[in-house]
């Protein structure tokens, strides 16, 4: 390219205001301060090796990209190792547990997008058609981005000085996300990141750092292949006995000998235990790592049960947040002492048929009959959504069994949509969860239509405030067991499956 088109540019983006900038001219400056379109093009491979601490962990890092678009992540912390793929059009994430599944619709969207974006490569035709230029956000050091996708805006911002990224702000179920990228070196030619900070709702920082990048190295198919299924459960079903006090609790055991009781909670991302249970059992805690629960933050730790079981699933080295369940505890009858997340409904079809006092646990790929409505789900941060409609509004809400009032209302939707009350018609409740307790207020919407089933006159907690989950712009809010008590129904997160059939 032409030494004084590029001057020209540097020229424009960082002392002219007065003609607007284009996205095409950023990223343009952009592939430039990376090394160059023909740099980039030239690149089949490239592989980046580090190291992750912070939340009082540490571990390593792995990431690899390869032509023509294959990409795969992975990060070993602590007790916890998470990894994701895509490759030949499809995407998988293998989690906490060990538990592999294919990424969601929504979910691939947008590690498709977080992954152009930090890749050594020049951004797509369809990604550049979701970006235009912030209306806030721009300063003098910075001009940004914004990418429009489902799960909500994603902010880029560009070093006026240099040309390259040197930020990505974005929220995940209310909790703002925000990755900065420094250390910039050169290496075959690129300028590569060579540090990086990842802040969790401005409290929680992780901080990677790169050891090694290799360029155009041969790379196997077999880093993109999706694993096998771990055998942690028994290809069996049974009905679990449980009791309902405003939620589903199981007996569970830990071991051959303690049993416990577990909230059965769909909207919990992992499964938990109560601290003063933990201490009980001599579990180990480690790192302090985020929980969000509708009312607020909450700092976890980590800790592994050897043997957990309920019904006739039975799962090795389970992994659980050690949470702090005083709070919930106050209205219950019996102390509970922990929580079945997403480590039990990752493997197995659950769900509810008929009204009594139990739970069906059974293999992944359950068809309950063709009298159900089948929903497809999409995830955020391990949380299965289905699309509904409330006063004729459609959103993505939350399936949240662990959830004990009807229906909650995200702020920002309920804002947008028109449908959040006036608050002197509301009348103030107390709400407690994972992050605290707080005041909330309740009202009810005129409708619900979920899988073709329309309800009328439906409960509603809203938050004029919008703290915690319901300040989460990606999701509308979330249906709790109450509600789909109405139903028998299944959820089969292997399959990306809700069955429902009203009971009306």
């Amino acid at each position: 390219m032409d030494s004084r088109y590029v001057g020209a540019l540097v020229l424009l983006l960082s002392c002219s205001p007065a003609r607007s900038i284009t996205v095409d001219e950023i990223l343009g400056r952009y592939e430039i301060a990376l090394g160059g379109r023909g740099v980039l093009d030239g690149i089949h491979s490239l592989q980046m090796f580090g190291s992750v601490e912070g939340m009082g962990l540490s571990g390593t890092t792995y990431s690899v990209q390869k032509s023509p678009d294959w990409v795969m992540e992975r990060i070993d912390i602590g007790p916890l190792s998470y990894a994701w793929a895509y490759a030949e059009e499809q995407g998988w994430i293998q989690d906490h547990s060990g538990v592999v599944r294919t990424l969601s619709e929504a979910e691939l969207e947008e590690f498709l997008l977080l992954a152009q974006v930090g890749a050594a490569a020049p951004m797509s035709d369809e990604l550049r058609a979701k970006m235009r230029l912030c209306d806030e956000f721009s300063d003098s050091s910075h001009v940004c981005v914004v990418v429009e996708h489902g799960g909500g805006p994603v902010h880029l911002f560009f070093n006026r000085d240099t040309g390259l990224l040197d930020k990505v702000k974005l929220s995940k179920l209310g909790m703002p996300v925000e990755a900065r990228f420094l250390d910039f070196r050169p290496a075959e030619g690129l300028m590569l990141p060579f540090r990086g900070v990842q802040t969790i709702a401005g409290m929680f920082s992780l901080e990677m750092k790169v050891d090694q990048v290799k360029v155009n190295a041969t790379v196997s198919d077999a880093v993109f292949r999706r694993p096998g299924r771990l055998e942690i459960v028994r290809e069996t079903s049974c009905v679990v006995p449980i009791s309902m006090n405003g939620h589903l609790i199981a007996p569970v055991n830990l071991g051959e000998t303690t049993t416990l009781r577990f909230y059965v909670d769909s909207g919990a991302g992992m499964s938990c235990i109560d601290k003063s249970a933990a201490s009980r059992l001599g579990m180990t805690s480690q790192g302090a790592l985020p929980a969000q629960g509708v009312v607020g933050f909450e700092t976890v730790g980590v800790a592994q049960a050897e043997e957990l079981s309920v019904g006739c699933v039975h799962m090795q080295g389970v992994r659980l947040a050690v949470v702090d369940l005083s709070l919930m505890n106050q209205s219950e009858p019996e102390p509970v002492h922990g929580i079945l997340g997403y480590g039990l409904f990752s493997e197995r079809s659950v769900g509810r048929i008929g009204r009594g006092d139990s739970l069906l646990l059974a293999p992944p790929g359950l068809d309950p009959g063709e009298d159900y409505v089948k929903l497809p789900l999409q995830f955020v941060a391990s949380v299965p959504m289905v699309d509904a409609y409330v006063e004729g509004r459609k959103g993505r809400f939350i399936i949240d069994t662990g959830n004990s009032f009807p229906l909650i209302m995200h702020t920002p939707f309920a804002i947008q949509e028109g449908i959040m009350p006036p608050p002197e018609s509301l009348a103030l409740q107390s709400a407690a969860g994972i992050g605290g307790g707080g005041d909330v207020f309740v009202g009810e919407v005129d409708s619900l239509v979920l899988g073709g089933v329309r309800l009328e006159g439906v409960r509603t907690l809203f938050s004029p405030t919008g703290r915690g989950v319901t300040a989460a712009t990606e999701v509308a809010g979330n249906i709790g067991l109450p509600l789909l008590e109405r139903f028998d129904w299944v959820l089969d997160y292997q399959n990306a499956v809700l069955y429902l059939r009203s009971r009306q």
